[in-house]
């Protein structure tokens, strides 16, 4: 037990208590001595309790409980482990004392809580997901610490092979200490064997096309093998040769001239027979090669691009075409072009990986991107609410046409069990619910919408009717959870029926399904039926678990489109294509002359445009140049700014169905070449030397730029991590003429870095460039950790631990836990109960006698005479002592004017005035003397007399008139 203080300083105030007894001594005594010290004492304890209060006295005791925490390291290196640490730590828990506390911490880049410290937890091993590729020992024994009950003694257990490569456990281990938290570690030895990796590679970062250059790797091994090592650039295969490989550090050269322009990835592999992991066979890094900008052209269809390329190539760009299936997926791999070009190419085609690639390849890196219609681009191609529909200066969907017809749709959803499979931790049923919502996003209130989900039964999620309230709709959309069987035919015929009756211009069923019905049905009477009453029916099978034949007959017989896919994320894709083909209203098929409505710098200098025969209807964005419309309004060719891109959409195509006139156009190259020519990046690095370095879990962006520039230059970077996601930057200077930045590298694989210089608003230069962590560091070769586990055991107060001591924990002694108790708030309300005393002592009238009136008047039976006669007393009483007081004071402050006066004339007339004042302050005392005799008298007999008081006031003024 003890008593401490959390703000000591505050008892400096205690010095207050010295100032109010001073003023004790000498104010004027208007009561009794008795009540004087009376009222002080109630002082000094008002001014100890607020003194107590402000300084946070609490009081101390120690608790004999105990807790323990074990954290597991469960990062990539020791992920073969899981099993053997599990055991070890249920065999501890069961050993501990029935009254500790336990819980379990796992961590790898960040720790989580597994089991929360309570007694007998129910341990079933490791079971939580964490992210492996890095080990932050810190972070995991702060978890810890948040974990335990501040009441109870404190222990960890630490189980890790201790290679961290975050944070600082000795550091933090050594604060756990301080607050009095034993910290014990247990060795776990990684599973050994010979490993093989590649360390680093290095090349230029900056190359001209064609150039010369030494490409660097740097291999390591803990034996001495032979292997074989592949060099690749964007996954091609440049060279590949036998090789023997030493124990230790190897470093290897070869010679090598740089590829076409663009932004290259260079990959070193090592293969070799003696290996434990896979995952630090490659390493890579990026280079930036300037050259002629190399364009990429991507067709849905074959042929749908030849004129278009050809005209492109008659004008000098270097022109590569690709199908939608063998285009780059990722962004390093569009990186290596300066434009991309769609055409004719449907969503459904295009990964939602790609997707969102080519947004970040246009807003991230500043690059181009162009779209050409047909039938399968724009909105019919299923681009609603994608990341390309968020770059193109077009939507997709088509506003403020009131002659547009209304639609009746009908949704057919399995919800059988096996739609909750997962792909990419995606469930088929989260994709097709989405489908179902951007459905509702496409529809106007005038349509009417239907939704029905079936197993072995059927059920109206949403009956067919006018989409007024799509919040609502989609709420109940949202519902939907998989379970049951399959059973199809009674919900499309529902559907049927629903649509029948609906008094919609188009009326149109969309089914989708991942297997096979359990039950059969007349499908061909239905279908007869629905063509009778001008019901249309589109299929979508997912995946090859599905009844596709069947699935294929009834699109087929339904007057639709069948659709299959093993891409779950393509589900919604398809659902929106639908959804927009169902009116055929986005194709306008008619002969038309293009309306020049901006600036023509993109187009040729000639008198008159050729006639286009269609396009594919779309709506221009509020921000977009519109350069050509069509004779009803709509976009044919627009262009936007998008981030530090550029884009354009041309609604029409690029063959001879819609756009034959302009095709055979002799301006046709001239035309094309000035749109490629807008939408590449205006990449200018003269004076901008950027470079980027790693270490660790950090990327470094370092820029050098002339110091005889004058000014600041105003740097940005932009970071686009391995998953798509981006990250501005400003790069501030470090010295004059070089500015530095750092950012995190959570995740292995390549980071994209954009570096903008700017002059207000305007892009002055910029750079390309990029950074790779090959793999996580996890899968590096370090040596034995057992001495560094020895130091952080020893940091911590423990020690290191033997596999055999798992019974041992609950025994190991622990810093008993000291618990406060803070006193200060009991302190601060009895303060503030007794303020109102410490007032009232000092204006409350401490007389009694009135006390025996009101006890003489309860006393007595009432009767108006006395009651009226006992008032009459005790206001008497009142008033009498009020004006005794009032004069004392008055005679006390005249007697002390005249003992001024008397000074005066004592320095003025000499010792024989000074002995006449002192004859006058005798008797002066004398009377006061009396006066509290008096007073005192008074007080006992319980009431003063008129004739005292006159008497007193005749003498306090008979002495005042002889001074």
């Amino acid at each position: 037990m003890g008593i401490s203080f959390s703000q000591p300083l505050y008892l400096l105030l205690f010095v207050l208590a010295a100032y109010f007894v001073d003023l004790w001594k000498t104010s004027p005594k208007a009561f009794t001595i008795r009540q004087q010290k009376g009222f002080l004492g109630v002082r000094l304890v008002l001014v100890t309790l607020l003194v107590l209060s402000l300084a946070g006295m609490q009081l101390n005791f120690r608790h004999s409980e105990k807790s323990v925490v074990y954290v597991a390291d469960r990062s990539a290196s020791l992920q073969e482990k899981d099993k053997e640490i599990s055991e070890w730590i249920s065999k501890s828990l069961a050993s501990l004392p029935a009254t500790m506390g336990a819980g379990v911490v796992s961590l790898g880049k960040r720790p989580m809580v597994e089991y929360p410290v309570e007694t007998h937890p129910d341990f079933k091993g490791l079971q939580g997901v964490l992210d492996p590729n890095y080990t932050d020992l810190a972070t995991g024994l702060r978890l810890a610490r948040s974990l335990m009950p501040e009441e109870q003694g404190k222990h960890i257990v630490l189980l890790t092979d201790g290679k961290q490569n975050r944070g600082n456990a000795l550091e933090q281990a050594k604060l756990l200490n301080q607050q009095g938290i034993r910290t014990d570690v247990l060795p776990i030895v990684p599973s050994s064997g010979p490993e093989v990796l590649v360390k680093t590679v290095d090349l230029p970062s900056r190359l001209k096309e064609g150039e010369f250059f030494d490409l660097k790797a740097t291999l390591e091994s803990t034996v001495s093998t032979s292997g074989t090592v592949r060099i690749m650039v964007d996954n091609k295969v440049l060279r590949e040769e036998e090789i023997k490989i030493e124990k230790g550090i190897s470093r290897l050269v070869w010679g090598m001239n740089a590829e076409k322009a663009g932004l290259h990835t260079y990959k070193v592999e090592v293969i070799s027979a003696k290996d434990t992991h896979k995952e630090n066979n490659m390493a890579q890094a990026i280079t930036q090669v300037e050259g002629v900008p190399r364009i990429l052209v991507v067709e849905g269809t074959q042929g749908d691009s030849k004129a278009l390329g050809t005209a492109l190539a008659s004008v000098n760009f270097k022109v590569e075409t690709v199908a939608s299936e063998s285009m780059p997926k990722t962004l390093t791999g569009l990186a290596q072009y300066s434009s991309v070009v769609l055409v004719n190419v449907p969503a459904t085609d295009l990964p939602d990986a790609t997707m969102q690639a080519l947004e970040n390849f246009v807003r991230d890196l500043g690059r181009g991107l162009v779209m050409v219609g047909g039938e399968n681009s724009f909105g019919p191609g299923g681009y609603f609410k994608t990341p390309v529909e968020k770059a193109l200066p077009v939507n997709m969907e088509i506003t403020g046409k009131a002659e547009l017809p209304s639609v009746g749709l009908n949704l057919l959803i399995d919800k059988s069990g096996s739609m909750c499979h997962t792909q990419n931790n995606v469930t088929k049923m989260d994709m097709a619910k989405e489908a179902a919502l951007r459905a509702t996003e496409i529809l106007d209130t005038k349509d009417q919408l239907g939704v029905i989900t079936f197993d072995s039964e059927y059920k109206w999620v949403v009956k067919t009717a006018p989409l007024i309230n799509k919040k609502s709709v989609q709420e109940q959309i949202g519902s939907i959870e998989p379970s049951g069987g399959t059973n199809m035919y009674p919900s499309l015929e529902a559907a049927y029926k629903a649509l029948k009756e609906a008094k919609v211009k188009v009326k149109h069923i969309i089914l989708l399904s991942d297997g096979v019905s359990k039950y059969g049905g007349d499908y061909d009477h239905l279908l007869k039926q629905m063509e009778a009453d001008n019901v249309t029916l589109s299929v979508v099978a997912v995946g090859s678990d599905s009844d596709t034949s069947l699935l294929k007959y009834l699109a087929q017989e339904g007057h639709g489109r069948y659709y299959f896919t093993n891409q779950i994320d393509t589900i919604p894709k398809i659902f929106a294509k639908e959804t927009m083909m169902v009116t055929r209203s986005y194709f306008v098929q008619e002969p038309f002359t293009p309306v020049v409505t901006a600036s023509t710098g993109m187009l040729p200098t000639v008198n008159e445009l050729p006639q286009l025969l269609g396009y594919v209807a779309t709506t221009p964005k509020d921000t977009a140049e519109v350069v050509l419309t069509s004779h009803e309004g709509d976009p044919v060719l627009a262009r936007w700014h998008y981030g530090l891109g550029r884009t354009v959409a041309w609604t029409s195509d690029s063959k001879g169905r819609w756009a034959e006139h302009w095709v055979n156009w002799p301006a046709f190259p001239q035309f094309w070449g000035k749109v490629m020519s807008w939408t590449l990046p205006e990449e200018n690095v003269n004076g901008l030397n950027v470079t980027t370095t790693r270490d660790g879990g950090l990327g470094r962006i370092s820029v050098d730029m002339p110091v005889e520039r004058g000014k600041a230059a105003d740097l940005q970077a932009k970071v686009i991590d391995p998953n798509g996601s981006s990250s501005d930057l400003m790069i501030p200077a470090i010295s004059p003429g070089q500015y530095q930045v750092d950012f995190p590298m959570e995740q292995p694989g390549a980071y994209m870095i954009q570096v903008v210089e700017k002059e207000g608003d305007k892009i002055v230069h910029q750079q390309t460039t990029g950074l790779v962590q090959s793999y996580s560091p996890e899968f590096l070769l370090q040596a034995d950790q057992l001495k560094f586990l020895e130091q952080l055991a020893s940091a911590g107060g423990g020690q290191v631990l033997d596999p055999t001591q798992f019974d041992s924990i609950g025994k190991l002694k622990a810093p008993e836990a000291v618990g406060k108790i803070p006193l200060w708030p009991k302190f601060l309300m009895f303060a503030v109960l007794l303020l109102p005393i410490d007032i009232a002592s000092r204006r409350f009238n401490w007389n009694l006698k009135w006390v025996s009136a009101v006890g003489h008047r309860l006393g007595r039976p009432a009767s108006g005479e006395r009651v009226e006669h006992g008032q009459e007393s005790l206001i008497q009483s009142i008033k009498e002592r009020k004006v005794s007081r009032e004069q004392l004071y008055q005679s006390l402050g005249e007697i002390k004017i005249g003992e001024q006066r008397a000074e005066e004339r004592n320095r003025q007339e000499g010792p024989k005035t000074a002995n006449i004042a002192q004859d006058k302050r005798r008797k002066v005392g004398d009377l006061k003397e009396h006066g509290e005799i008096a007073s005192k008298g008074t007080e006992t007999k319980g009431k003063v007399t008129n004739r005292d008081n006159n008497r007193i006031d005749s003498q306090i003024k008979e002495s005042v008139e002889k001074k």
